[in-house]
């Protein structure tokens, strides 16, 4: 039996980092992904829906924010355990601002050891049955 190829989605305003997080994902597990970046965070507003396996949001984002994104995409069906946000504000400032139960993780986009434990909720995503 074939294994489910798992939908990411990453929705930032940096086409850079949209760049980088598809690489990485593609060099980590090839075709075990199929992954979609958005720099412009309107754009992927359709595209939200209950089949996500991984939901990538920038906090700080000019035409809408993060935390009004992670909303949304709740009211689409997205499983707030699949949604991280990304920011590079500090870890402290990130779970000062999102309750535990409302997404998945919050990660500094910078911090090594946040990057560590960004690279084992992949992992542990994208190996899933």
């Amino acid at each position: 039996m074939a294994e489910r190829v798992k939908r990411i989605v990453v929705v930032d305003d940096s086409e850079t980092f949209c760049n980088m997080m598809v690489r990485f994902f593609q060099e980590r597990y090839g075709d075990r992904v199929s992954v979609e970046s958005y720099s412009d965070p309107l754009r992927a507003l359709p595209v939200l829906g209950p089949d996500i396996d991984l939901l990538i949001v920038d906090l700080e984002m000019p035409t809408i924010d993060g935390k009004k994104f992670l909303n949304y995409a709740t009211q689409k069906q997205v499983d707030k355990r699949r949604i991280i946000i990304n920011s590079f504000q500090s870890a402290e400032f990130l779970h000062a601002k999102f309750q535990l139960s409302e997404c998945l993780a919050v990660i500094n986009k910078n911090d090594p050891e946040q990057q560590r434990v960004f690279a084992m909720i992949a992992d542990s995503i994208v190996k899933k049955p």
